[in-house]
């Protein structure tokens, strides 16, 4: 029997692909990579174990990848903590630098349900030389 969830995943994906994505660059030490991301943004809650407050903070950007896209030296790898995207703005064409990474020990990115995406967190940094 055919599984419609996973059929239709993957065709949503490539809807957002098709439709939604822009084009970064995604680089890891003197590696660098062009794929083809869809923007979005995470909230996480923190609590704060001392003061038993609850912290909110958001990503400055999410990174929407295929999964089986991110390869490096033929390999399927998954984001790191220090690794930069870069995009060019739309309206202004400067390049903007983010680097991978989520607060309060969270991963730096997670999968969608059926494994076939990547939504990597990212921080607005300066744009490195």
């Amino acid at each position: 029997m055919a599984d419609m969830i996973a059929d239709g995943a993957a065709w949503l994906a490539g809807q957002l692909q098709a439709h939604a994505a822009r084009e970064i660059l995604y680089v890891r030490g003197d590696a660098e990579l062009t794929l083809d991301a869809t923007i979005g943004q995470t909230t996480f809650s923190i609590e704060d174990l001392a003061g038993g407050q609850i912290m909110v903070e958001q990503s400055d950007r999410d990174f929407i990848v295929p999964a089986a896209d991110l390869t490096f030296a033929d390999e399927v790898v998954e984001p790191m903590r220090g690794d930069l995207v870069r995009e060019v703005s739309p309206i202004t064409g400067d390049t903007i630098e983010y680097e991978v990474l989520a607060p309060g020990g969270e991963k730096p990115f997670r999968y969608d349900s059926t494994g076939s995406l990547l939504r990597i967190h990212t921080k607005r940094v300066p744009l490195s030389s």
